[in-house]
């Protein structure tokens, strides 16, 4: 995080800044909000945007604006325009199936710049992310892993691996679940 392009929002009493006509862009452009590339003044919602955007990356959604490096910032501009205003064909391909993504989407757009994201709403719907996720990754280890066993048992384990790392992977998927499940409530963070 490099807060050397950060500026101050809320006034001494919590209030927003009254917004500026025009602000000079912030931000890395494949991140960047809209706003930026409008030269809107930013505000908490398109620190939110800029996030919104990480969470796809890492989500593995194919962005356009990121095929290319050569794109300049008036062609991401204008690919942002586009995925906002038809996120379901441009947008969300590879997390068509998360609802939380588009719950995400659909908060963050009804934002104002004097607005206050639910912060907590937001990190609601990353935890069930990560918590779907977590699910299918253990779920696709076990299956392998029930797949290499079955293959043990059959005599093919020299194309496997060993039992060992086997039973090894088995302890780690179960010890990760068990502190998961313990420490659930170790992920709430109180809103800042």
């Amino acid at each position: 995080m490099d807060f050397g392009l950060a500026k101050k929002h809320l006034d001494d009493h919590g209030n927003p800044v009254t917004q500026r006509r025009k602000a000079d862009f912030r931000g890395t452009v494949s991140f960047a909000s809209l706003n930026a590339h409008n030269n809107v003044d930013l505000s908490r919602r398109d620190d939110i945007w800029s996030l919104y955007f990480v969470i796809l990356d890492f989500l593995n959604e194919r962005l356009k604006l990121r095929e290319q490096r050569e794109f300049t910032m008036e062609e991401v501009k204008q690919i942002k325009t586009q995925c906002l205003e038809k996120p379901e064909e441009l947008l969300w391909v590879q997390t068509k199936n998360i609802p939380e993504v588009r719950a995400i989407f659909k908060h963050v757009k009804s934002l104002e710049y004097k607005d206050r994201p639910n912060y907590q709403f937001i990190r609601d719907q990353l935890k069930s992310i990560l918590s779907k996720q977590l699910e299918v990754e253990c779920q696709i280890t076990q299956k392998l892993n029930s797949d290499a066993v079955a293959a043990v048992v059959q005599g093919n384990q020299r194309d496997l691996v060993s039992p060992g790392f086997i039973n090894t992977t088995n302890n780690l998927i179960a010890g990760a679940q068990n502190l998961l499940a313990q420490n659930h409530d170790k992920f709430h963070t109180p809103d800042p």
